[in-house]
């Protein structure tokens, strides 16, 4: 999953949000700071009664609320463009197939009640490259017994990336981004009314403080803890890094796609989808020179 450069996108998008409610910020403060000298200038000539009662009536006159809803829909809308392109790629993780050779391996074990040797399933966990293979490698490993030659008993377990922790800090660190765009209203708070803030609303009061803090990776963890669940999912399924085909790599190409030499537009649509459906797919038709810029363009989109 190359979730790395949409997450810097989204944090840039944040920033440029602060800075943006920061610079209506200083024109509400010159705003505010004339009308401060505007009362100032009013003492001794009217009744404090008239000039509280002024005060309570004025309205800035640039409308904040427009200029704050402005830029948020321009750059949130942004920011949640590459957020589903995140969960896209999650949901594409856990949900790569199963392949045929990988199935029967397994299959055939459980059928004949091979017992499996340590090296022995740890070359079968090698060659799991997607959630669900190591999910099946790990039933299969819950319902067997194994032993070594010398009678020791082996407690087999597949690693298998942890679902829950990686939509869990998806979904955290989401909507501490939302929060930022929706609650923020300068640090001070001093833009809240043009918010939709709600004075007595204890929830209200909960999000423009706690706004502040999502714009710092420093200070909120939903950030790093992201990080962390997606790339120690990545390290679990990592293959081994390949360089170039094999003859059988390209016989396989082959035989899912048609003609290159005849139908190559045809031939590139359809090794895009294989790729977007199988993370294995994708890595040999990235090292084949008629498909990888294809592959790669649709696959980074």
């Amino acid at each position: 999953m190359k979730y790395q450069n949409y997450l810097n996108n989204v944090l840039k998008l944040l920033q440029d949000y602060r800075d943006s409610v920061n610079g209506v910020k200083a024109i509400y403060d010159s705003d505010k700071a004339k009308h401060d000298r505007e009362l100032k200038d009013m003492q001794g000539k009217y009744t404090d009664e008239y000039i509280k009662e002024y005060d309570s009536k004025w309205r800035a006159s640039n409308n904040y609320k427009d200029m704050l809803d402005k830029e948020r829909a321009k750059k949130q809308k942004l920011a949640n463009h590459n957020l589903d392109i995140m969960k896209n790629q999650i949901d594409k993780y856990f949900q790569a197939p199963v392949s045929a050779d990988f199935a029967n391996k397994v299959m055939a074990i459980k059928t004949t009640g091979m017992r499996l040797s340590q090296k022995e399933f740890d070359l079968l966990q090698d060659q799991a490259t997607s959630y669900m293979e190591r999910r099946l490698l790990n039933e299969l490993a819950r319902t067997s017994d194994s032993e070594e030659k010398d009678g020791t008993y082996l407690q087999l377990s597949a690693e298998v990336p942890d679902i829950d922790s990686v939509y869990k800090a998806y979904n955290s660190m989401r909507n501490n981004v939302n929060t930022a765009f929706d609650w923020y209203c300068g640090d001070n708070l001093d833009l809240k009314e043009y918010i939709g803030y709600e004075s007595g609303n204890f929830a209200h009061a909960g999000n423009v403080t706690h706004a502040i803090k999502c714009f710092d990776i420093e200070k909120n963890d939903s950030y790093k803890n992201f990080s962390k669940v997606m790339d120690k999912a990545n390290d679990i399924l990592k293959e081994s890094d390949k360089t170039s085909l094999t003859d059988d790599d390209k016989a396989l190409i082959n035989s899912m796609l048609p003609d290159y030499d005849k139908y190559p537009s045809v031939a590139k649509l359809q090794a895009v989808e294989i790729a977007k459906s199988s993370s294995k797919m994708a890595a040999l038709l990235m090292l084949d020179e008629r498909y990888n810029e294809t592959v790669s363009e649709a696959l980074e989109s």
